[in-house]
C-alpha cells in the first residue's frame, strides 16, 4: 500500500504545475474591479492579464485594495537557497530529516520541442489529465525522515513529503478534482490541508498560493509542518552540491548506520555470498551528495564520503567487484524468476516480473556500464562520474529528444491496424 502512495505521489509531482491563477482584483475606492492574472509585480507596480480581452495593464500598488496589496506581500518570500550560515532555507525545516532531494524541472520544460508536434499534443493531454499546466513546475524538494523499523503500518511510518514550488499562485481545486478520490477540508498544523477518503492517496496541503505540500500519510504531514530549524549537516551536504546542478540528492547515513547493520543482520544464511557485498560498501558511507546538470556540458555525479582513505579504497575496490558480477547476477536473477515461473505456471499466477525483463538488458550493458564510470578518489571521498564525449548536448535536450523519439513511436503507432495505441482491427 505504502509503495502504490509513493507512486502515485511521483506521478503526482510529474503533472503538478504552476496553472496561471486568475483572481479579481480591485481598486482602493471599491468601485473598479477585473478578473485576471498576476503577470509580475516591477517598479511598485502590478502588472496584470484581463481574462476579459487579454489586455495586459499596470496598476499601481498604492492604488489596489488592502487586501490586494495584502496578497502581493506573501508573493515577497525569497526563493529557496542557502543562507550564508549554511542552513538551509527551504519552505520546511530539515529537523529530523536525513536526506533532501532538490529538482528544478525548468531546463527540461523550457525546451522549444515540448510546444510543438509530437510532444505538444501529449503534454496538453497531460495538462488536462491533471488540471494543471506541468510545464511551470519552478522546483520540487523532496525531504527524507529517518525510517521507523517499528512502524506497524504504512500510517504510522514518516517517510518524508514532497514540496511543490510554483512561480505563481495556483489553486489546488482542479488537481484534486482530477483525482479518483474525495477530499475533505481539515488543517494541519495550523495549514490548509485536504484529507484523502481513500488512504492509497495522497494528503495535500497548502502552504501558501505558490506551494504544495504532497504527503502519503498524516503523520508524515504533520511532522514536515511542524518541524523547526534545520539540519546543519544536511544543509553543509546541500551546499556542497553547488547551486549550479538541477537535480540534487543529499544523504546523511550516519544517523541510520544502527538500521543498515539491522538490515544486514536480516540477511538469510541461505542467501548468496554476494548479498552481503553492498552492505560491505553501504557501512563504510557516511554521507552521499547526487548532482546532475542539465542545461550546462552534461554532467552526472556522486559523492560518497566515507571516514578515511582506507574506507574510500575499500569502496572503490568492491564497486568496481560489483560491478563486474553484474552480468552473473542478472544471469542468476533471470534463471531464478524463469524457474519460479516454470514450477509454478500460469495455474499459480506468476507471470514475467521484473528480473526477467530487466535481467537481459542489465547482463548486455553492464560492461558498458563500467566502462562509463570514472573513479576519482578525493581524500576521505570517493567520486563517481559518467564519461561523455565531448560535444554532447545538454542532458535536458537529451531527454526531450528521447522523449520526441518515444512520441513519434507512439504516433506510428496509433495509425497501425491492429496496435494497442490504435484502433481494433477489422474483422
Amino acid at each position: 500500500m505504502l509503495m502504490r502512495r509513493l507512486l502515485f505521489s511521483a506521478a503526482l509531482l510529474a503533472i503538478l504545475a504552476q496553472a496561471v491563477y486568475a483572481r479579481e482584483w480591485t481598486d482602493a475606492t471599491g468601485r473598479f474591479k477585473t478578473e485576471a492574472e498576476l503577470v509580475k509585480v516591477e517598479a511598485n507596480k502590478a502588472f496584470l492579464k484581463k481574462q476579459s480581452d487579454g489586455a495586459t495593464i499596470q496598476v499601481p500598488i498604492a492604488k489596489l485594495s488592502q487586501a490586494d496589496q495584502a496578497y502581493l506581500k506573501t508573493l515577497e518570500s525569497p526563493a529557496p537557497e542557502l543562507t550564508a550560515t549554511g542552513q538551509s532555507a527551504f519552505p520546511l525545516g530539515t529537523a529530523g530529516c536525513i536526506g533532501l532531494m532538490v529538482i528544478d524541472p525548468s531546463p527540461v520544460f523550457e525546451q522549444e520541442a515540448l510546444s510543438v508536434d509530437p510532444l505538444k499534443p501529449l503534454l496538453e493531454q497531460g495538462v488536462e489529465a491533471a488540471g494543471i499546466d506541468f510545464r511551470k513546475i519552478q522546483q520540487v524538494v523532496v525531504f527524507f525522515n529517518k525510517p521507523n523499523m517499528e512502524a506497524l503500518t504504512p500510517d504510522d511510518a514518516e517517510t518524508g513529503v514532497a514540496v511543490v514550488e510554483f512561480s505563481e499562485p495556483v489553486d489546488p481545486a482542479p488537481v484534486l478534482a482530477k483525482i479518483p478520490t474525495e477530499y475533505e477540508a481539515t488543517t494541519v498544523a495550523d495549514k490548509p490541508c485536504h484529507k484523502p477518503a481513500d488512504a492509497d492517496f495522497p494528503w495535500i496541503c497548502v502552504l501558501d498560493e505558490k506551494t504544495f505540500v504532497v504527503s502519503p500519510n498524516e503523520k508524515s504531514l504533520t511532522s514536515a509542518l511542524s518541524a523547526k530549524g534545520d539540519d546543519p549537516d544536511l544543509a553543509q551536504l546541500l551546499k556542497a552540491t553547488g547551486e549550479e546542478n538541477e537535480i540534487r540528492y543529499v544523504i546523511n547515513l550516519v544517523p541510520v548506520k544502527d538500521m543498515i547493520a539491522m538490515a544486514r543482520n536480516a540477511i538469510p544464511p541461505t542467501a548468496p555470498p554476494e548479498s552481503g557485498k553492498i552492505f560491505d560498501v553501504v557501512e563504510k558511507i557516511d554521507s552521499i551528495r547526487f548532482t546532475v546538470d542539465l542545461d550546462g556540458p552534461p554532467a552526472v555525479e556522486l559523492v560518497l564520503q566515507a571516514a578515511d582513505e582506507a574506507a574510500v579504497a575499500a569502496m572503490e575496490t568492491e564497486i568496481k567487484a560489483g560491478l563486474a558480477k553484474l552480468p552473473e547476477l542478472a544471469q542468476a536473477g533471470m534463471q531464478a524468476a524463469a524457474a519460479a515461473q516454470a514450477a509454478g505456471g500460469e495455474e499459480a499466477g506468476v507471470e514475467m516480473g521484473p528480473a526477467m525483463m530487466a535481467g537481459p538488458m542489465i547482463a548486455a550493458q553492464a560492461g558498458s556500464i563500467s566502462e562509463k564510470l570514472a573513479f576519482e578518489p578525493q581524500g576521505s571521498a570517493l567520486k563517481i562520474s559518467i564519461k561523455f564525449s565531448p560535444g554532447d548536448a545538454p542532458l535536458g535536450e537529451q531527454l526531450v529528444e528521447q522523449a520526441v523519439q518515444t512520441a513519434e513511436a507512439i504516433a506510428m503507432l496509433k495509425n497501425m491496424e491492429g496496435s494497442p495505441f490504435g484502433t481494433p482491427p477489422q474483422n
